[in-house]
């Protein structure tokens, strides 16, 4: 699978990691020093110091060869231009970050998809991010359900005896499965799936 990902902050570092396993991936980013540093942090990854509406440097990585472009810079009307161009330039999915939900239905009906900065939860991202077994876990039938007071130390074993599985922990921007003698983290957080 062929990702593009217009925007190199946190939600692109939070993707690169989730997706770099199964994808190749390419990253637009407008500040030099970030290319810098994601060029160094993620070996493999393709980074173009760009801005994301210059139009001459998407054409030239060529939009309708990625399988999914995420726009996810932290304009938000820059993410919706860029995301409108490369739908009316033949890309084949894309997903737009915006900061309200204001144009969340209005994209949806053009055929871009939307995470809502606001609103966005661990499940979009497991979604949105092809991990391949958390995409076929979490279906439009599941939630996730973030878990409150779990003490650092604990161990994902004791969250199951007492009943909360299937367990999902995010840590430092990396959604994962624990094994049951992982250790609960200061700064974890943690979901459960569950049916809805």
């Amino acid at each position: 699978m062929r990702v593009l990902i217009i925007g190199g902050g946190t939600v692109g570092s939070l993707l690169i990691k989730n997706l770099r396993e199964n994808a190749k991936i390419t990253v637009i980013e407008r500040d030099m020093h970030r290319c810098e540093w994601l060029a160094q942090r993620y070996e493999g990854v393709e980074v173009i110091n760009a801005k994301a509406e210059d139009t001459d440097e998407l054409n030239e990585v060529g939009i309708d060869n990625f399988d999914i472009i995420f726009v996810v810079t932290g304009n938000q009307g820059v993410n919706i231009v860029t995301s409108l161009y490369l739908k009316h330039n033949g890309a084949k999915r894309i997903i737009c970050k915006l900061n309200t939900p204001n144009y969340i239905e209005m994209l949806d009906e053009i055929g871009i998809e939307s995470i809502c900065e606001d609103i966005v939860t661990a499940q979009e991202f497991i979604r949105k991010s092809f991990s391949p077994i958390l995409s076929k876990l979490v279906s439009s039938k599941m939630a996730l359900e973030e878990i409150e007071n779990i003490y650092a130390s604990a161990t994902a074993r004791d969250l199951v005896e007492e009943g909360i599985y299937p367990l999902v922990i995010l840590r430092e921007e990396v959604v994962f499965f624990p094994d049951l003698d992982e250790k609960i983290l200061e700064g974890d957080r943690l979901f459960r799936l569950k049916h809805v």
